[in-house]
């Protein structure tokens, strides 16, 4: 069942409403199909569709703040190619509605800005990116977003100085906003020991000060390079997933974490020992950079981030994600779950992009989706292209069990004929709510960010 106009849509057997533009889907559960479930699925809402000058709203983060009752989405707009790209923002409601529809704008001017995170206190939230303004190399930046949605101040310097400061997350907790960031470090060249990339971290007040004036060190490139960090909170502790890679080795890049202590921001537990055979400590993310996205989340109890073996050559699969759990105590281990994104008949090298929130009641993992797409009629010779969805699997709160979607495929959150949908962000909100943001690829220079919200309900016998 369904309403038009904005209104909730039952995921059904593929409903198509083109007036409306709505379109829902059923999803089974388990891999046994014991259960079943239904997914209900917002129609589309542009983030910010009245945003001046807006051609290319791509790399979208989001965080929920139950004071403001609203989602912050913050974006990258513009592409990495031109001479400058600015840092935007828009809040959506809880009932999935854009509550800033003109869009507002964070950082501008001369040079690149790229790689946004954004953290929530509770009520205000902290957007932090990195920012290649200097000319020379990239420094991390922020600035706090009142619940009303009004920038507090001017952006401020994070983390600069000589050498690349980059890739910034950022998660709250024990009373401040925990950053890291991948920092290089040495003056010799990348892949020797001592020269590459670290893992560097600082905390900032809920008013957007600066509590560690000098960043700490959290992994060193003593042994490896570390790098492409991600992060989440979980009560005392926060999780922040990388890229471990050995020098001089091809193919030897493994998740690799460490455990903060929400107070200080000093490092509890880990990392992992450097690793001598990628393959075989299950560990592996193969040689592509672009399996750098562990996304992680916190349960209540324990965190779940995925594993990716993206090859490049006869490997597995990187549209095939393994689930791994993370205890506050530093037990980390595989649960063998699997999700598998890639719906067409070749293997894609092209790792998606991907995002993990926790409800309350389960883990929503999101991922690209490619699928085999036919030839524009009249055109013949060019193959069977690829079409860029968005799937969804709804996962038990172990990261054991899928409890709605196909092992293979997922549920499908956003798939519609003549757009690609690509970069998904997902975060929960209110209990067993998420909202999940992505571009969609619309036409040149005509990218922009839609929300959906989603959540998951027992289906009627």
């Amino acid at each position: 069942m369904r309403k038009r106009k904005g209104k909730w849509v039952w995921s059904g057997l593929f409903l198509a409403a083109m007036a409306s533009g709505v379109a829902g889907w059923i999803s089974t559960g388990g891999a046994s199909g014991a259960d079943e479930y239904q997914t209900l699925i917002s129609p589309p809402q542009e983030v910010a569709a009245k945003a001046a000058g807006a051609r290319a709203q791509t790399q979208a983060a989001v965080a929920w703040s139950a004071g403001a009752k609203s989602w912050l989405v913050a974006w990258r707009e513009g592409c990495l190619n031109e001479g400058s790209t600015e840092i935007w923002c828009a809040r959506v409601g809880e009932d999935g509605q854009s509550l800033d529809p003109a869009g507002i704008r964070l950082a501008y001017g001369k040079g690149l800005r790229s790689y946004v995170s954004v953290a929530s206190d509770g009520q205000n939230w902290l957007v932090v990116w990195g920012e290649l303004s200097n000319g020379r190399d990239w420094d991390v930046r922020g600035i706090v977003v009142s619940a009303e949605g009004k920038p507090q101040g001017e952006p401020f310097l994070i983390a600069g100085g000589e050498h690349n400061q980059c890739e910034p997350a950022a998660a709250f907790a024990g009373g401040h906003y925990h950053v890291v960031w991948s920092a290089f470090v040495g003056s010799g060249l990348p892949n020797t020991p001592g020269n590459g990339y670290a893992i560097y971290g600082a905390r900032v007040s809920p008013q957007g000060k600066l509590v560690d004036a000098t960043p700490t060190e959290l992994v060193s490139n003593k042994a490896y390079q570390a790098a492409h960090p991600s992060i989440a909170s979980g009560g005392d502790v926060l999780a922040v997933t990388f890229v471990e890679q050995r020098h001089n080795r091809f193919g030897g890049t493994v998740i690799n974490w460490i455990l903060l202590d929400a107070k200080t921001g000093a490092r509890k537990h880990g990392p992992l020992p450097p690793t001598s055979d990628a393959r075989k400590s299950g560990r592996g993310l193969g040689g592509k950079v672009t399996a750098r996205w562990l996304p992680v989340a916190w349960n209540g109890s324990s965190f779940v981030t995925s594993v990716r073996m993206a090859e490049g050559f006869g490997g597995g699969s990187p549209y095939v994600a393994t689930l791994w759990t993370l205890s506050p105590d530093g037990a980390f281990q595989t649960t063998r779950t699997a999700l598998d994104g890639l719906e067409q008949a070749r293997v894609s090298y092209l790792t998606p992009h991907t995002a993990v929130a926790f409800d309350g009641e389960h883990f929503l993992y999101v991922m690209e989706n490619a699928q085999d797409a036919k030839e524009p009629k009249g055109v013949k010779g060019q193959g069977v292209a690829t079409h860029m969805c968005i799937a969804g699997w709804y996962v038990s709160p172990d990261g054991t069990k899928i409890v709605c979607g196909r092992a293979k495929g997922g549920f499908k959150i956003a798939a519609e004929p003549g757009k690609e949908h690509i970069l998904p962000a997902v975060s929960a909100g209110p209990q067993g709510v998420c909202l999940v943001v992505n571009s969609e690829l619309r036409g040149v220079e005509d990218i922009k960010l839609v929300a959906r919200r989603v959540s998951l309900k027992k289906a009627s016998p």
